[in-house]
């Protein structure tokens, strides 16, 4: 799988399953890659201000308080 279709795949699971988090560990076996590809991605789509990362994983900025 691609960084396009990763980060994709991120934000869809992430806005779009009414959970708004999602962990590092989760996400890898999700997609079947490794904790480091998930936190480099994690990385680059907070730089564009597009989650929030959290210790051990990743949330929505949309989520509900």
């Amino acid at each position: 799988m691609n960084k396009t279709k990763r980060h994709q795949q991120i934000l869809k699971l992430i806005n779009g399953t009414g959970e708004y988090a999602l962990t590092t560990k989760e996400l890898a076996e999700q997609l079947d890659i490794s904790e480091t590809t998930i936190r480099r991605d994690f990385q680059e789509l907070a730089d564009a201000g597009l989650i929030l990362r959290q210790h051990g994983g990743a949330v929505s900025p949309r989520r509900p308080p």
